[in-house]
């Protein structure tokens, strides 16, 4: 029977399996052991497990080490059991213990690790894998319950517990704040219950290190406020604003410079734009709808009228009615025809009180700059008409309704009752008054007698100003008839003249025979020239002669076979023609023989 014999070094163990009893036992060195038949070497020599100070390793299925070891006592491991061993003395691994994290049963150094360090404002997420009871240093834990614990400290593992992540500070500065979101129901640092999916904001100044149950949703930036810019706010639920006024939902504001030089906006609110300073200057002015009242809410409906010098913000709900406009400048001919569409006091321009109702019309005369009120709404400006010796203008006043013509050499501006009158003409008046004075055929003589009678001013532009006094220059020798159709009288005027029409009359047209041979109607005119003069046309005259049985005719037929001398107008020829060729009286007895044309001058 042979033996063997098994060296075991200092800090070093086997593992030997005694066949007949089944019973694994654990020798250490130094020592020679000689195995019997019925031994067999399981597992060594293998070194002790040595734990440096600040590491830790993770036995699994431990023997309760809590027990004293005696030589030759049985022990039962706990299976499913972890334990942590620290710092202490060597010790070897009884049957059915190991390191799981070992990479080898001779190399343990992976399986031995650092103790976690948590560094000041920094901590270390942990989560509970079985229920824990209540300790001098702990309170008792349910399994999944997670908590965090605070450095500096070193952090000694335990086996009921596992490291989620560590956990590191976020260092708010000033101007900056952090937005977190509760993951369930807790009660924070301060002490202030949080629902679930609550939101808030930290603003405290250095390192926050976030709860375990406490969602980190972003970083926020603080608006940086000048005097010349504010934040437009709105709330999105009820609160307490950072300044202690109690807020409404939908509710909107601005915060100044005056109020913060820097703001964070709660998670409540929302900012819906930054407003920028309106300036207006000295001749500048706006008129803004919905104006903010005492009571800080816009008045509906109602509109404010601010004049510069004056710096301000547009309120939540205001608007400008057409922005920012400039004072109306008035020269010396100038002046605004205002209306008033609402009851108001009023100064005039000497310095009196005067009461306004809606529908007065008053001038404002320059030279000056004016600014509108609210209650003014129809402005027009006017500026003086200046017209010359034979100019002028057709005015009505829109009270009385009388039309007049206002006749130059002046300046003049329209007052507040009166209007300029478009004087309407039939076209063909017109159209004789662009031809000097009379329209035909070019062939008429008497047309170019009318191109000296010409306004050049009528060929300028397309269309005639209508507000404008009608004249027309006479020529010499010549008459023009007007009449007036409101007192039903008639005028004459002889040439060389200039002839000025009232608001009520109107020139007479003439319809004359002209050309040659003359034609009715051929020239329309509103001038008749006077003469003496001559004239000139076309005589046709027509010969006939008498059959030669004449001397049979009755003694009354052959009276009627005299030569006759007819003067017929041309166009009246060829019918003449047919008739003597029928069976007339004519026709039995004369054929015409020749046909002469005389010009009589």
């Amino acid at each position: 029977m042979s033996r063997k014999i098994i060296g075991i070094l200092p800090n070093y163990y086997v593992h030997v399996l005694d066949l007949n009893t089944n019973i694994t036992t654990v020798e250490i060195g130094p020592q020679n052991l000689v195995l019997q038949d019925n031994h067999s070497l399981e597992a060594g020599a293998l070194p002790f497990v040595t734990i440096p100070p600040g590491h830790y390793c993770r036995v699994e299925h431990p023997i309760d080490i809590n027990k004293p070891i005696v030589d030759g006592k049985l022990y039962e491991l706990r299976f499913g059991h972890r334990e942590i061993r620290l710092h202490g003395d060597p010790f070897p691994l009884f049957p059915g213990e190991r390191l799981p994290e070992s990479g080898s049963a001779t190399d343990y150094s992976r399986a031995i690790k650092h103790l976690p360090t948590i560094k000041a404002d920094h901590g270390i997420h942990l989560s509970a894998l079985v229920d824990m009871e209540e300790t001098d240093t702990a309170p008792a834990r349910k399994a999944g319950d997670e908590w965090q614990l605070r450095g500096p400290l070193t952090y000694l593992p335990k086996p009921e517990e596992q490291v989620v992540k560590m956990v590191s500070p976020i260092i708010i500065t000033p101007g900056h704040a952090v937005r977190l979101r509760a993951r369930q129901a807790f009660t924070d640092a301060k002490g202030i219950y949080r629902c679930t999916g609550e939101e808030w904001l930290v603003r405290d100044i250095g390192a926050y290190l976030p709860d375990v149950y406490e969602e980190v949703v972003e970083e926020v930036d603080a608006y940086t406020l000048t005097p010349n810019n504010a934040l437009h706010i709105r709330a999105n639920c009820n609160f307490t604003d950072q300044f202690g006024r109690g807020r409404r939902i939908g509710e909107e504001w601005l915060v100044k410079y005056d109020d913060t030089e820097s703001y964070i906006p709660d998670v409540t609110e929302e900012v819906v734009n930054e407003v920028q300073l309106t300036v207006l200057s000295h001749h500048q002015y706006c008129v803004v709808v919905n104006p903010l009242g005492d009571d800080g809410r816009p008045r509906l409906g109602c509109r404010e009228l601010r004049k510069g010098p004056k710096t301000f913000f547009l309120h939540p709900g205001e608007k400008f009615e057409r922005g920012i406009q400039d004072a109306i400048i008035l020269e010396s001919d100038e002046a605004l025809l205002v209306t008033a569409q609402e009851e108001f006091d009023d100064v005039t321009e000497d310095g009196s009180k005067v009461h306004r109702t809606p529908g007065d019309r008053w001038m404002i005369h320059g030279p000056t700059d004016y600014i509108p009120r609210t209650e003014i709404g129809n402005i027009q400006r006017r500026k003086a008409t200046p017209l010359n010796e034979n100019e002028g203008i057709y005015v009505r006043n829109v009270q009385s309704g009388q039309v007049r013509a206002i006749l130059g050499p002046q300046s003049y501006l329209l007052q507040a009752a009166e209007e300029l009158y478009e004087k309407e003409l039939t076209p063909l008046a017109e159209e004789i008054l662009k031809e000097g004075g009379g329209v035909g055929d070019a062939s008429i003589r008497k047309i170019a007698y009318f191109d000296g009678a010409k306004d050049p001013s009528l060929f300028k532009g397309n269309k005639p100003d209508k507000t404008r006094v009608v004249t027309y220059r006479c020529p010499s020798n010549c008459a023009v008839q007007v009449y007036n159709y409101i007192e039903k009288t008639a005028r004459v005027v002889f040439g060389p003249d200039l002839v000025v029409l009232d608001p009520h009359e109107n020139f007479n047209v003439l319809s004359l025979s002209a050309g040659k041979p003359k034609k009715e109607n051929a020239l329309k005119t509103i001038c008749l020239m006077l003469g003496p003069d001559f004239i000139s046309d076309h005589i046709t005259m027509l010969e006939t002669n008498v059959f030669d049985d004449v001397n049979k005719l009755s003694p009354l037929e052959a009276q009627r076979s005299k030569s006759l001398d007819m003067v017929l107008e041309e166009e009246e020829q060829e019918s003449i023609r047919q008739r003597t060729a029928s069976n007339s009286f004519f026709g039995k007895f004369f054929r015409p023989k020749r046909q002469v044309t005389i010009d009589i001058p």
